[in-house]
């Protein structure tokens, strides 16, 4: 069933579904610029890389060839691993994307942005009694947590210029 801007697909038996006509996503050159990062999965632990050249976002990542990324609707693109669908916090900034790509359902990444890293860094390097706001990653007793073994040889080797 087609009405104005909806189209309901209804079968003859289940549950009918509804989409809505959105407008295409050509994002302009700083809109882009806010996706270019490196992002993080803690699930998989590997990083991706978004990567702005000549005017079109590409995704790179280690041992596979890159891939161009195609705008689809606002904040998702198409790309050769699936689709990937960027996040925002409510100032509006991006801070990760969400990776569906065939039996991988929501696989979540987060944008490693310098100040998350410092964040990230001062939590292993530190004492581990403080904790901040949205950190999940941190020094508590003898345990060590963090995000990568990138960072935790940045802490050894701070921990080492500190003696």
């Amino acid at each position: 069933i087609f009405e104005s801007n909806r189209l309901t697909i209804a079968p003859e038996s289940g549950t009918a579904v509804t989409f809505e006509r959105v407008e295409p996503f050509t994002p302009t050159t700083p809109q882009l610029e806010a996706f270019a990062g490196a992002y993080r999965s803690d699930e998989i632990e590997a990083t991706y890389r978004i990567v702005l050249k000549d005017g079109r976002l590409r995704l790179e990542r280690l041992k596979s060839n890159s891939s161009m990324l195609e705008p689809l609707v606002t904040d998702t693109f198409a790309s050769q691993p699936g689709v990937i669908r960027f996040t925002r916090d409510a100032s509006g900034t991006v801070t990760g994307f969400v990776l569906e790509a065939g039996r991988v359902r929501g696989m979540k990444f987060w944008k490693e942005t310098a100040q998350r890293r410092h964040r990230l860094f001062e939590a292993v390097v530190g004492d581990g009694h403080v904790m901040p706001d949205g950190l999940d990653q941190c020094v508590f007793g003898n345990d060590r947590f963090a995000p990568s073994q990138e960072l935790e040889k940045d802490a050894k080797m701070a921990l080492r210029n500190r003696q």
